[in-house]
């Protein structure tokens, strides 16, 4: 029972502590961003990029994680460009599609999954 109790309480603190870790990493490389600091900037939004990839996608979040993923991606896309890196910006973009494109949710709101295509 104790053991069981453990677990429990490891497992909520590791699927708390990812979304929390997007935000964090999300927030330092915005103001990295803000500061013209875009080498850093770009690290801490790749790390909350992967992070958010970690984050298990259910029918009642998966659309929350692809507005997020979106927003994130076109942080990294655009740091890309400034820095003149035309390349892995694409290269960023392509994986950013290929994560997420499968992410349909609910079948009842399939038109959400077409729209957030549509707008990538």
């Amino acid at each position: 029972r104790s053991s069981d109790l453990k677990k429990l309480k490891s497992w909520k603190d590791k699927a708390s502590q990812t979304p929390l870790l997007v935000r964090y990493n999300f927030k330092i490389g915005f103001f990295q961003e803000i500061r013209k600091d875009y080498i850093t900037a770009l690290s801490h939004y790749q790390a909350a990029f992967d992070a958010l990839l970690s984050i298990k996608a259910t029918d009642a979040n998966v659309q929350e994680l692809k507005v997020v993923a979106s927003i994130i991606s076109y942080r990294i896309c655009r740091i890309h460009l400034v820095k003149l890196e035309a390349k892995e910006s694409i290269n960023h973009f392509s994986k950013h599609l290929r994560s997420y494109y499968n992410l349909a949710g609910n079948a009842a709101l399939m038109f959400e999954h077409l729209a957030w295509i549509e707008n990538q």
